[in-house]
């Protein structure tokens, strides 16, 4: 069996390996922090910017997530517009990408329900987002949207307007909240850049974090038998990155057909 002297080595090694993985956590917890700091500082300097804009340089709209259009004169002007004839907000920009929003009072040809608006986001090609439209009080679902070309994404069957009609103010509120946005602009035939927001940015800082209870990892490869063909022996494949038990950045290589081709002396390095 197990001497004493052996087995209180032992218990000193896993406490030592306690405390090595509980400075690495406190080390990552207070990376997250900084990270948090630093973004709230950066929201306050956006907004400090959007209550004095600057006429030599746009307002940072990184983080930007919601935008309202408020549509006055409603009963005069908005109320009697014809079925299929729209109204366009201004042009605005979210993490860089331009948006703008176009709203039928009475809906379009698709509209089929009486009394009911349609509400449309229009975004440029490349753009992914998840988002949801309002207009007054009324908010719809999160939508999911992918944009190949510019174009308008919403519902012909939004809601029944006059329910929306803010009568103190003779107005009408539309609006957007994003959710998520991922924006993907080509600028030559062969470059493609992704900008996928600071939101994911933080998510891949915290992740070690929100992980650091699991303890296990599977990867489920597909079409094996395709793979086994097209992946010689000596060569790899990788999975994604992931986080366990508080490591980041961590990954599995796996050679299907081995790690040194018949013939050869020795396996690759």
């Amino acid at each position: 069996g197990m001497g004493l002297q052996e087995l209180d080595w032992k218990v000193g090694e896993l406490r030592h390996a306690l405390e090595q993985r509980q400075k690495t956590h406190a080390e990552e917890l207070e990376a997250v922090r900084g990270e948090a700091k630093a973004l709230r500082q950066r929201a306050r300097e956006a907004l400090e910017k959007c209550r004095r804009p600057s006429p030599q340089a746009p307002p940072d709209d990184t983080l930007f997530r919601e935008v309202e259009w408020r549509i006055g004169q409603f009963e005069s002007k908005v109320k009697p517009l014809p079925k299929n004839e729209a109204m366009w907000s201004e042009n605005f920009t979210i993490m860089g990408v331009e948006m703008q929003l176009e709203f039928f009072p009475q809906g379009r040809e698709t509209t089929w329900m009486p009394g009911f608006c349609a509400l449309f986001l229009w975004c440029p090609a490349g753009v992914h987002i998840r988002y949801r439209l309002r207009v007054g009080n009324h908010w719809m679902a999160p939508d999911v949207d992918d944009y190949p070309s510019k174009m308008g994404h919403g519902h012909s069957n939004f809601c029944y307007l006059d329910a929306q009609w803010d009568r103190g103010s003779d107005s009408v509120t539309v609006g957007v909240q994003i959710l998520e946005l991922s924006a993907r602009e080509d600028f030559a035939e062969c470059l493609r850049v992704i900008n996928q927001g600071p939101e994911r940015v933080l998510l891949k800082v915290a992740e070690p974090l929100a992980h650091r209870g699991l303890d296990r990892v599977e990867w489920r490869i597909r079409n094996m038998p395709r793979r086994l063909e097209e992946i010689p022996a000596g060569s790899a494949m990788y999975s994604q990155t992931f986080s366990l038990c508080g490591v980041h950045e961590m990954l599995l290589e796996m050679y299907p057909n081995g790690v040194q081709a018949s013939g050869e002396g020795s396996a690759p390095t």
